[in-house]
C-alpha cells in the first residue's frame, strides 16, 4: 500500500488517547510516532518504515510543542524530519520558536526535513514568515527550487 514511502507524515489526526496505537499500524511501518490532539494542534503522526533505525527527539519539542521531531540514522548519516502544525492566525511566537528548533536541530545533523501544516498561503507575497525564515538558516537554497512561487530566472518571488 505505501511501500514507496519510507516515511510518513500527518498533521490534524485528531487521535486521542482513547484510540490505541496497534489499530494504527500497518503492513511496512513498525515505528509510530504520535501525539494527541491538544488546544496546540490537532493530533500529528509519523510512520517509519520498519527497516529504519528512529529515535523521537522530545527534547526539540519543548519549544514547539506542536511538533514531532524524529532522527533516522543510517551508516554515515542522522536525518532530523520535522512533522509541525501551525494553527491559523497564530502570532509570530510560533516563528521564533520554530526557528530557534531549526538552530538546534542544525546542530544535530545538516540534514533535516520540515513537513507539515504552517497555515500560510505561500503564494501570496506578504506571508514571507516561512520564506524568511528558510532563508535566514541555510535551507534557503533549497526552498527556492521547491517554491512554485519563486520565479527561477529572475530571483524573486
Amino acid at each position: 500500500m505505501y511501500l514507496d514511502f519510507n516515511v510518513l507524515c500527518f498533521t490534524e489526526t485528531h487521535l486521542s488517547n482513547a484510540i490505541e496505537t496497534n489499530s494504527l499500524m500497518f503492513e511496512g511501518f513498525d515505528k509510530i510516532y504520535r501525539k494527541y490532539l491538544t488546544n496546540h494542534s490537532g493530533g500529528l503522526l509519523v510512520y517509519v518504515a520498519s527497516s529504519l533505525i528512529s529515535r523521537r527527539m522530545p527534547d526539540l519539542e519543548i519549544l514547539l510543542p506542536e511538533s514531532i521531531w524524529v532522527e533516522i540514522t543510517d551508516r554515515n548519516h542522522a536525518y532530523l524530519i520535522c512533522n509541525v502544525y501551525r494553527q491559523p492566525h497564530q502570532t509570530n511566537e510560533f516563528w521564533d520558536r520554530i526557528n530557534i528548533c531549526l538552530e538546534r536541530a542544525s546542530e544535530l545533523s545538516e540534514r533535516i526535513t520540515l513537513v507539515g501544516d504552517i497555515n500560510e498561503d505561500q503564494l501570496i507575497l506578504t506571508n514571507n514568515k516561512f520564506r524568511t525564515l528558510m532563508m535566514l538558516n541555510k535551507y534557503g537554497e533549497y526552498y527556492k527550487r521547491t517554491d512554485k512561487s519563486y520565479k527561477a530566472n529572475t530571483n524573486t518571488y
